[in-house]
């Protein structure tokens, strides 16, 4: 009954806003169709009345803004031409129709510049800047918020260098993730907006403070700045900054371990949602308390909350904003082990961001199938849905995420074995983690690269990085031991909190119940986590020490070993050398003695011996004297004779070739005469 009257007393607060909203909408089109009313009226009623579509019917708010320009152009009121061109522009743009959106961007600026209104220029050129980056286009985006800077400073214009630096800041230094950068514009607006004691914009740009000082891992600081944010934003009743601040304010703590504190302040930020009735930061808080339940392992929580986020952006329409739900989901059901459904989900993302050409999801949505792909075990379609992400992510200059991407196709070559190539990406993610200070990147690419180090032999290698993993992993237990003493403060806090006539008494009992059980979860998460540590330390000591006694063992005998086979080898080279010199001699007397036995044998056979061959010698002498007479005296007496006849004057040049070729001839004749003479002494020789 007690939640029957609440719905009643919901329905009769909510009433009066909707029929005052429809009727304020019925005034305007009523102004505008009224032909007495001046041209100025009708044409700001029908622009205000397609403004007020903007957020709720894009499709409406392009009908309107075109009849608004339609008008104007009829009647040549240029300015009212701009207008409508700025609303026809962020209608095509809040339709995802970024390069339409550009095109009446342009239009409606080639206008104000006619009319000379610096101002509205500047405004425009921050909508085409957005244009540029929602979908990705992060450099071009650049180039036009860079341009607003000078041209607002030299027309003291602050409400325009203040979006020009506000944009620069969430283009130039988060995708370069420059966040120190950052937090120095956001100072420097920060004194900007208290000189001139502007509370609203104080308020948003301490909450930019603190998103990129979370972003660069301070987190105290960063909850501080983003507290105050929520006090400013409160009191300026800007929800949606407060909501912002107490999503980083949770992301802040859950960063440090502490997902109690996480979880209330989720919570928290949802009932701000409920109260305002804004969906789209319904849906992004249901998001983030989804992710809380997944990383405490209960997926059906999980399951449920992301649902929930994916049905509300259904219902909106914000396509770019559902795949990463689709995604949620996905790896929910890979957490579950149902690959078949996490598949489905993920290329569903995949297609409608493929579909929508946004590269940072197309990466996103390849690195998720990747990943799947290696948990189940297909290494080949895990590496080509890796490789597509890092082709995408390199062209995006994407820091962190190339990082996450690294360390998977590192898991994947870790997993077929090749671990010199699997730790040259767990470094290429360890660079990027340490550079960016983030700390899960250090301590995947550090669990990783001990797992491939131990897995190679290099085991002091995988020591030191296990060591500096643990280091790592203490840090993040130091601060979960804390949460313990923050459960009855959680319950107390948000008992006070919860305001019973924003939600039913059914969903405040429900969120208190989740609470609760991620309260428990995180009890008993921390638990296991610090009972696995303790075993996995025991078992590293006693392996240590086994393994040290034993090398100290081992290098001692190895050393009486190398002692005593030195001594060994030494006697034995003194043995052998001695042993030589005696073979050696031995050889000598038995020579000696063999030779003197044989020359006393033989002596007087070699007196006979040599006797005769120096009487044959002689011989060979004889017949050499008398080939020497007979033989060579012939052709010698012939040439002598030819020599004589060649120098006569009176020989004529026909007689001169005769006479030489008789000399040539006996020449010949006396060299083969020679030649046998010394082969007949050679022969004699050898017998």
């Amino acid at each position: 009954m007690k939640i029957r009257h609440v719905l009643h007393l919901l329905l009769l607060v909510s009433i009066p806003h909707v029929v005052a909203s429809q009727a304020n909408l019925d005034s305007l089109n009523a102004i505008y169709e009224n032909e007495e009313q001046h041209d100025t009226t009708r044409l700001s009623a029908i622009g205000e009345l397609a403004k007020n579509y903007l957020t709720s019917t894009p499709d409406s708010a392009l009908y309107f803004a075109q009849i608004q320009y339609d008008f104007a152009a009829m009647r040549n009121a240029k300015k009212y031409m701009a207008e409508a061109l700025v609303t026809l522009g962020q209608s095509s743009y809040k339709r995802q129709e970024y390069e339409n959106a550009r095109t009446y961007y342009s239009k409606s600026n080639s206008i104000w510049k006619q009319l000379n209104n610096t101002s509205a220029y500047l405004r425009v050129l921050n909508y085409i800047g957005e244009s540029y980056e929602k979908p990705g286009d992060a450099s071009t985006s650049k180039l036009f918020y860079d341009s607003i800077i000078p041209i607002a400073i030299k027309t003291k214009d602050t409400a325009r260098l203040i979006t020009g630096y506000r944009a620069l800041i969430r283009v130039k230094y988060y995708s370069d993730e420059d966040y120190e950068g950052a937090i120095k514009a956001c100072d420097e607006i920060i004194n900007i907006m208290r000189i001139q004691e502007d509370s609203v914009q104080l308020g948003i740009n301490l909450y930019y403070r603190g998103l990129f000082t979370s972003k660069n891992n301070q987190n105290i600081e960063a909850i501080d700045y983003l507290s105050k944010a929520v006090e400013v934003t409160r009191k300026t009743k800007d929800y949606v900054h407060e909501i912002n601040s107490l999503h980083y304010i949770g992301y802040s703590f859950k960063l440090q371990g502490n997902f109690i504190k996480a979880s209330e302040i989720f919570f928290e930020a949802l009932d701000v949602c409920v109260l305002n009735d804004d969906k789209d930061l319904e849906a992004s808080t249901l998001e983030k308390i989804g992710i809380l339940f997944l990383e405490q392992e209960e997926f059906d929580k999980a399951l449920e909350y992301h649902q929930k986020c994916m049905n509300l952006r259904k219902e909106l329409k914000r396509e770019e904003l559902l795949t990463i739900s689709i995604n949620n989901i996905a790896i929910v059901y890979y957490k579950k082990k149902e690959y078949d459904k996490a598949e489905q989900y993920h290329r569903k993302s995949l297609a409608i961001s493929q579909k929508l050409g946004i590269k940072h999801r197309v990466a996103y949505s390849n690195h998720n199938i990747g990943e799947l792909k290696l948990g189940m075990g297909e290494y080949d379609s895990a590496l080509y849905y890796f490789n597509i992400a890092l082709k995408l992510k390199t062209e995006l200059k994407s820091r962190t995420p190339l990082a996450l991407t690294y360390n998977g196709i590192g898991r994947v070559y870790g997993s077929i074995g090749n671990y010199k190539k699997a730790i040259d990406y767990n470094l290429r993610s360890l660079q990027i983690g340490r550079k960016y200070n983030r700390l899960d990147i250090i301590r995947e690419s550090l669990e990783s690269l001990h797992s491939n180090y131990e897995k190679l032999g290099q085991y002091k290698r995988s020591l030191k990085i296990y060591k500096e993993y643990i280091s790592y992993r203490d840090s993040t237990l130091n601060e979960e031991n804390k949460n313990e003493l923050l459960m009855h403060d959680l319950k107390y806090n948000y008992e006070k909190k919860a305001l019973a006539d924003s939600i039913t008494a059914a969903e405040l009992l429900k969120r208190k119940e989740d609470r609760i059980a991620l309260e428990v979860l995180q009890s008993e998460r921390m638990q296991r986590q610090a009972n696995y540590l303790y075993f996995i330390l025991f078992i590293v000591l006693v392996l240590l020490i086994t393994l040290a006694n034993r090398f100290i063992l081992i290098r001692k005998q190895k050393r009486i070993i190398e002692a005593q086979k030195a001594e060994v080898d030494e006697v034995n080279f003194e043995l052998v050398e001695k042993n030589n010199e005696v073979l050696t001699q031995a050889e000598e007397l038995h020579e000696v003695n063999e030779e003197i036995r044989l020359m006393n044998e033989n002596l007087e056979q070699l007196v006979q011996s040599r006797t005769k061959k120096i009487q044959q010698q002689n011989e060979k002498l004889t017949q050499y004297a008398f080939s020497n007479s007979h033989k060579v005296r012939a052709p010698l007496a012939r040439l002598m004779g030819l020599i004589d006849l060649w120098k006569q004057d009176s020989v004529t040049g026909k007689e001169r070739e005769y006479v030489l070729d008789k000399i040539s001839y006996s020449a010949l004749e006396l060299d083969a005469i020679v030649r046998d003479i010394t082969a007949n002494l050679s022969e004699e020789d050898e017998k």
